[in-house]
């Protein structure tokens, strides 16, 4: 029986032209005919039939360079996400680093964020500018052991911006953590950090690009007025955590034809 099935690409680009293949992370236990069959009845060798639809892409191609990312995922919506992070990831170098990137994922616990490892390796990388926040929503203490180069988790404040920034975790070096896990949902204050942090992020990057003057002073100066332009927002999860997200990133100034969302159900 033929039936369609909807699913993200969660490889590169990079991947299709050397190898041929697509990468498809399909939940055991999800609806659809498709989705069952893939899981309880399909063998290596049986023929599917593929065609790529949509228009959530994320094409690193603009005027003035690329602009930063900031990238929001639910559950399994970090699939689509993961491919336009570790594109980015392929394609920066020392010469062209590519954009400053924020990344706010939200699960239920540290088990159900797919992918954890190899985000928390793009961000240790360096290239591209890469910062994490893994948000916990289910609060239990089974959730907060730590693997690999994560911080400890920490609770997010949702009645007070202080300390909420993403820009102001340090370890005991004095640098600031690639990565971070919290407890809680992706909120207000969260996105409001991110934005502002990925602000001068951007500006910082680009006026050490250029050389001249004081960068941290002229940085602050730049982005007194909001958001800086060019600056994209991809978002994909459940419908609701979309619809909420995005009307706060609205309210940060971004405007909406920079703001791009995947739905699946």
């Amino acid at each position: 029986e033929a039936k369609p099935g909807s699913y993200s690409i969660a490889s590169t680009p990079k991947r299709l032209a050397e190898t041929g293949e697509v990468e498809l992370i399909i939940k055991r236990g999800g609806r659809g005919v498709p989705t069952r069959w893939l899981h309880n009845t399909a063998t290596v060798g049986d023929a599917v039939e593929l065609c790529a639809v949509g228009s959530f892409h994320y094409s690193s191609v603009v005027e003035d360079g690329p602009g930063p990312l900031l990238l929001i995922a639910g559950g399994l919506g970090i699939n689509p996400l993961l491919s336009i992070l570790a594109h980015a990831h392929e394609t920066a170098a020392a010469a062209e680093p590519g954009p400053a990137i924020t990344v706010l994922y939200s699960a239920s616990s540290i088990e159900e964020l797919t992918h954890k490892d190899q985000i928390e390796a793009i961000a240790a990388s360096g290239l591209p500018d890469v910062k994490v926040v893994f948000t916990l929503t289910d609060g239990s203490i089974e959730s907060t052991a730590m693997t690999g180069n994560t911080s400890d988790v920490v609770d997010v404040d949702t009645s007070s911006d202080a300390d909420s920034s993403i820009e102001g975790s340090e370890g005991d070096s004095g640098a600031v953590e690639a990565v971070q896990i919290r407890r809680g949902r992706i909120d207000k204050a969260l996105i409001r950090n991110a934005i502002g942090g990925l602000t001068r992020r951007h500006v910082a990057s680009q006026l050490g690009t250029k050389g001249g003057g004081s960068t941290a002073i002229t940085a602050q100066s730049a982005v007194a007025d909001g958001v800086v332009q060019g600056m994209r927002c991809y978002i994909c999860g459940p419908p609701g955590m979309i619809e909420g997200a995005a009307a706060l990133v609205v309210e940060q100034g971004l405007q909406d034809a920079n703001i791009h969302f995947e739905k699946w159900w």
